[in-house]
């Protein structure tokens, strides 16, 4: 964005958790409250506003988006798991997102997950040799959104690893989104 801001006419803000923390509502309502203020600073029209997220803030952006569905005019989703939840995680960590999350305590998290983003334009990315997010996560929750909101799209990059540069340079992603 910083080489190229002639592509990118907007506001850009990168929230970013404590350290300890994934995704939570605590971390969740300090990312809103930023994105709040700069709204405010800087004007932003409400009805453009966009949320994407690569890989643990994929995850953050999920849940934000099934918190506020009428908040975010698209949202872009990028190697980011739903229902996997890393071994390398803390009891704490485990926990808290269980808690955060109802769609993760339910039997069909990716149908209840998309049962609250039967409107918001979505499009989801994952290389399908990720060892980070399990590639299943993505096809799983493209099926469940098939199902409930047509204006979801899924790519999944064959041999693709656990990464976003592919996503960010595709010049599509930006019309579309733009």
């Amino acid at each position: 964005i910083r080489n190229n801001r002639d592509r990118f006419p907007g506001i850009v803000v990168f929230p970013h958790t404590m350290p300890d923390h994934r995704w939570d509502n605590a971390m969740l309502a300090r990312a809103v409250a930023t994105l709040d203020a700069a709204s405010r600073e800087f004007r932003v029209d409400p009805d453009r506003q966009y949320l994407m997220g690569f890989s643990m803030g994929g995850r953050g952006a999920w849940s934000l988006a099934a918190q506020q569905p009428d908040r975010f005019a698209a949202a872009v989703i990028i190697a980011a798991p739903v229902a996997h939840i890393p071994e390398f995680w803390t009891p704490i960590q485990r926990e808290t997102v269980l808690r955060d999350n109802d769609f993760l305590r339910s039997d069909n998290p990716f149908g209840v997950l998309a049962s609250k983003l039967t409107t918001m334009p979505i499009w989801l990315f994952q290389g399908s040799a990720d060892d980070l997010a399990p590639p299943d996560d993505a096809r799983r929750m493209w099926g469940a959104l098939q199902r409930v909101n047509p204006s979801a799209k899924f790519t999944e990059y064959d041999g693709g690893g656990h990464d976003q540069t592919r996503t960010m340079a595709d010049p599509e992603l930006w019309k579309w989104l733009l």
